[in-house]
């Protein structure tokens, strides 16, 4: 799995994971108040590729869960 952050149409590679088992990942240090865009991409060994985008957007600093 590649996965790939973005934030104002600045992308940056957060990290390449090689375990098939590993289905969870957290981002941090993220800004308030932000749209970002996450992209998983998978590589089979056969070459294959898939992807996955998903859209949040953070809260702002003063808001209780």
């Amino acid at each position: 799995y590649t996965t790939l952050f973005r934030s104002n149409e600045k992308a940056q590679l957060i990290d390449t994971l090689y375990d098939i088992h590993y289905d969870h990942y957290r981002i941090n240090s993220l800004k308030p108040n932000t749209k970002y865009s996450v992209l998983v991409v998978l590589c089979e060994q056969n070459g294959l590729q898939g992807f996955s985008e998903l859209g949040v957007s953070t809260l702002d600093n003063n808001t209780i869960w």
